[in-house]
């Protein structure tokens, strides 16, 4: 059993992945920024704890300890710094194998893309010396977690029942 710390835990991969990590008994920090969450969280079995990723000190105590964090942070034109502090503080509490949540474009470097943003804080990820693997979801693998099963054209096969309430 593992003890994993799960950002944006009530976004659409996070409460997903919160759920499946919980079923294979591994006891898990799940991070929100919303105080009315974590009776939900709780429900599920994890241990909810309240954070703002905008200040990466309010997670020092709950990463403590930690064997592996799932990073995944909001599109945002400042994800690339914000996702370097938060590394940067991961680095300090251990050395947990960090997940980080990228995109399918971060490769590229077109002038308005949050591919870039992802891009650099993979750059940043690699650099820490934490042991790390490096998600880049193409749309159809991210879109059978985001769309719901009933969508007319979802293959029926590849369909992830998504958490309801």
């Amino acid at each position: 059993m593992a003890r994993i710390l799960v950002t944006a835990a009530t976004g659409r991969v996070g409460s997903a992945l919160t759920q499946r990590l919980v079923a294979a008994s591994h006891e898990v920090l799940a991070v929100t920024s919303r105080p009315e969450a974590t009776e939900k969280l709780k429900e599920t079995g994890a241990i909810p704890v309240v954070a703002d990723l905008h200040r990466p000190e309010t997670l020092q105590q709950s990463a403590e300890g930690v064997d592996a964090v799932f990073l995944a942070t909001p599109d945002h034109p400042s994800q690339d710094a914000l996702e370097r502090s938060l590394i940067t503080q991961f680095a300090t509490a251990g050395t947990p194998h960090i997940v980080k949540l990228s995109a399918q474009s971060a490769g590229l470097d077109p002038p308005v893309s949050f591919g870039a943003l992802h891009r650099r804080s993979e750059q940043a990820l690699e650099a820490s010396g934490l042991p790390y693997t490096i998600l880049r979801a193409g749309f159809k693998s991210y879109s059978n977690v985001t769309i719901p099963c009933e969508t007319p054209r979802h293959e029926p096969d590849a369909c992830y029942e998504r958490p309801r309430g």
